[in-house]
């Protein structure tokens, strides 16, 4: 499997700010690249947190890659995927309601209420990078986005599990230790080949 982490972070390196409401910080050149990126990759994951925090669709939006991936026997949106420690998912959530998706939960144990709108994976293991991409490769996933949060980031990041990681810095916006929130950090390896570009005002490494 190829696994592709993506982030967008302030100039400070926040991926939130402590405030209860979703923090835009993507541009929508940015967030029309991500789109792409979306429907070029077989699933997409997001922690229980960032679900709960922000209530994300996770959706392709571009329409003619939701007409191929139909014409080839696929569902419109690609799969989504989550993990959670506490269980504690909403049925009601727009992971489980918006989109046509197969949909995963990886979870310590069985989750009530979810058991007709996702698939959930549960192990008295400890949930890894790497047992998360062995189950879905076993569910025939081959690529692989991570969008976060910071700590499934990080932890993906630790365990080795990321061919690419697209780090996306808006220069305008600064929080500061009081505001901040969540922080993910990504030191470009030395010798790493990495493409620069700029688009809409995000300042994009993909590495």
């Amino acid at each position: 499997m190829r696994v592709t982490l993506s982030a967008a972070v302030t100039a400070d390196g926040y991926m939130d700010d402590d405030s209860p409401r979703r923090l835009i910080i993507s541009t929508p050149g940015d967030w029309e690249e991500v789109y792409r990126l979306r429907a070029a990759h077989d699933a997409i994951l997001a922690g229980a947190e960032t679900l709960r925090r922000d209530d994300p669709s996770l959706l392709v939006r571009d329409q003619a890659a939701r007409a191929r991936r139909v014409q080839a026997g696929l569902k419109p949106d690609i799969a989504k995927v989550t993990l959670t420690r506490s269980g504690g998912l909403s049925p009601r959530l727009r992971f489980f309601t918006a989109g046509d998706a197969d949909r995963y939960v990886f979870s310590p144990g069985e989750i009530t209420g979810l058991q007709n709108v996702a698939t959930v994976i549960s192990t008295s293991e400890a949930i890894t990078a790497k047992y998360i991409v062995t189950e879905l490769e076993k569910r025939g996933v081959e690529r692989l986005l991570v969008e976060g949060g910071a700590s499934v980031l990080r932890m993906f990041l630790a365990e080795g599990m990321a061919d690419t990681v697209r780090r996306a810095v808006n220069p305008q916006l600064t929080l500061g230790p009081e505001r901040g929130g969540a922080q993910f950090r990504f030191e470009v390896p030395e010798g790493a080949a990495c493409r620069w570009e700029n688009l809409g005002g995000m300042e994009v490494a993909t590495c």
